[in-house]
């Protein structure tokens, strides 16, 4: 895949893992809606499973930065830094999209050397 294509690809990922952090915030207002509503261990757990639970899982002895992915109400935590992955409401706000769309290759998630990078499927 080329360069620009990579870019594309992970950009289009950003802005639907923008939308998902601001509606996976939202509160469910009816049984008839909910069908469109995202649900996270529907939609939004199998994107954080194969793209990021190898540092941020389940394994307390791998998890960096004490974020961990795997339930819901972790991400909405306030880590040592002071910031939190997923901040309600707030996409803007929220570390979690700063970190996948970042081109600084030192904040870049997932890490420019982990073996799978974001894609837009």
């Amino acid at each position: 895949m080329s360069r620009k294509s990579k870019a594309i690809a992970t950009s289009a990922f950003a802005r639907v893992l923008y939308i998902i952090v601001f509606l996976i915030s939202a509160p469910v207002r009816s049984m008839e809606k909910s069908a469109l509503l995202i649900d996270f261990n529907r939609d939004i757990r199998p994107i954080f499973s194969e793209n990021c639970y190898a540092c941020h899982g389940p394994d307390q002895n791998k998890r960096k930065a004490g974020l961990r992915l795997d339930h819901e109400a972790d991400a909405f935590k306030v880590l040592k830094s002071g910031k939190a992955a997923v901040v309600p409401h707030d996409p803007a706000q929220s570390e979690l999209i700063r970190r996948v769309t970042t081109s600084d290759p030192e904040d870049r998630m997932p890490p420019p050397d982990f073996l799978k990078q974001l894609n837009k499927t």
